[in-house]
């Protein structure tokens, strides 16, 4: 689940934030749950809550990368366009939206649509978004 200290540093894993409390607050790791809510332990804290199986803790990851412009979650942000909830979709497809510069509508894409409606405009904003081609959509 979401913790204060990978809010911002999204990009960390779970074994930095350890080390930092430990270090800071002489907490030990074996005192936290880690295994249970966290599998990869060594990987971006962020790309975890993104591929989370509860929808709430993959909206504040959504919100955490977009607030940390960190490009590298593109991948993962553009899988919640196919999130099974509306405002997972709307979120992710509003920050991508500012994060790029870019309308996804114009690629086809309407986060409000059924998951039938949704796919060509997916597959569309996966092959331009994904493919390279960003530059020329964001002008």
């Amino acid at each position: 689940h979401p913790n204060a200290c990978n809010l911002c540093h999204v990009e960390e894993s779970i074994d930095w934030t350890a080390r930092w409390l430990q270090s800071w607050y002489g907490v030990e790791s074996d005192r936290l749950d880690l295994d249970g809510v966290y599998p990869n332990r060594g990987g971006a804290v962020a790309a975890g809550w993104l591929a989370s199986d509860d929808e709430a803790v993959r909206l504040v990851g959504a919100d955490a990368v977009l607030r940390r412009r960190a490009g590298w979650s593109l991948g993962l942000l553009v899988g919640r366009l196919d999130d099974e909830f509306l405002i997972n979709r709307q979120f992710a497809a509003r920050g991508i939206e500012e994060l790029l510069g870019v309308d996804l509508q114009e690629l086809g894409y309407r986060f409000h649509g059924s998951k039938i409606e949704r796919q060509p405009g997916l597959q569309r904003v996966r092959e331009v978004l994904l493919g390279g081609a960003v530059e020329a959509v964001a002008r």
